[in-house]
């Protein structure tokens, strides 16, 4: 995350400034409310330096992204290298691989032991949506594409995204990330249990069947003319932390689950643009 680290003349941090980026506004607003910055202010090169920050829960990729960014400034003002464990997981983390590890088998073998897709749906939406906010989202990927992925800060994140693009090469699974990883689809699916005889009329679906893609063309549209796409913030993903949601996307995750009442997933089907640019990825494969 590119920052300012000021230091008075005898080396101690005064304050931290983050530039602009392209971290989820929400995880970042979050470390910031809860000390991120703050913790490094009265705090000498040299204690900086050898300060093991930890990363606040909730918003756990941007705290330690903030962390990581900070400690190699000082490094490089010392005119040394951060040294630091590259595959560091948190207890988190680590459940959370566990899930996905979960995901993969339960994708292999749901056919002939149709309760595991139910287990796993229950597992997603619980450990890696509420418990460790865990997801891949359209502003991510954007992130990626335009800074890359430290496996230092990120580790979950570099294997959701092997998961997402490399089971379907590998395992022949279209869609693999949308149908067993992500939360959200899998709250929406859970909800859709509730009821029967879902449908919706062909005239509407005749529309609809498209609108993901325009969505998403529309959105990369509005990138490349310079028009502000803040609408990305409002990815329903980020409400399982809802303490730091704002009431847009609380009110269009609510909305997605009245409507999976009455029909399949339909965020995933109908709007998710980081869906429709996985399917892109599919098809190049």
């Amino acid at each position: 995350i590119p920052m300012f680290v000021f230091l008075d003349p005898k080396e101690t941090i005064q304050k931290v400034t983050i530039l602009p980026n392209s971290e989820d506004k929400e995880f970042l607003d979050s470390a910031l409310e809860k000390g991120v910055l703050t913790q490094w202010e009265g705090l000498t090169v040299e204690d900086a330096l050898a300060l093991k920050p930890d990363a606040v829960t909730g918003a756990t990729m941007s705290s330690k992204a903030i962390n990581t960014s900070i400690l190699r400034s000082l490094s490089a003002f010392r005119g040394g290298e951060v040294k630091q464990n590259a595959f560091h997981l948190s207890y988190k983390e680590v459940l959370a691989a566990l899930v996905l590890a979960f995901g993969v088998v339960a994708s292999i073998y749901s056919k002939k032991k149709p309760k595991l897709r139910s287990i796993l749906l229950v597992v997603n939406m619980l450990v890696l949506g509420f418990w460790c906010g865990k997801f891949i989202s359209f502003s991510t990927l954007l992130g990626y594409m335009s800074n890359g992925v430290s496996l230092q800060t990120n580790l979950l994140g570099v294997i959701l995204l092997i998961l997402a693009i490399g089971i379907p090469l590998v395992l022949n699974k279209k869609a693999y990330y949308c149908t067993w990883v992500c939360p959200f689809g899998a709250a929406q699916e859970l909800v859709g249990k509730l009821t029967k005889g879902k449908s919706i009329p062909h005239w509407l679906m005749a529309v609809l069947k498209h609108s993901r893609k325009c969505i998403t063309v529309g959105l990369f549209a509005a990138m490349w003319l310079g028009v502000s796409t803040s609408i990305v913030g409002y990815e329903p993903f980020s409400a399982f932390l809802f303490r730091h949601a704002s009431t847009a996307v609380l009110v269009v995750a609510g909305l997605s689950l009245i409507i999976s009442l009455f029909t399949p997933r339909p965020w995933c089907r109908f709007a998710c643009p980081t869906g429709e640019m996985l399917k892109w990825v599919d098809k190049l494969n």
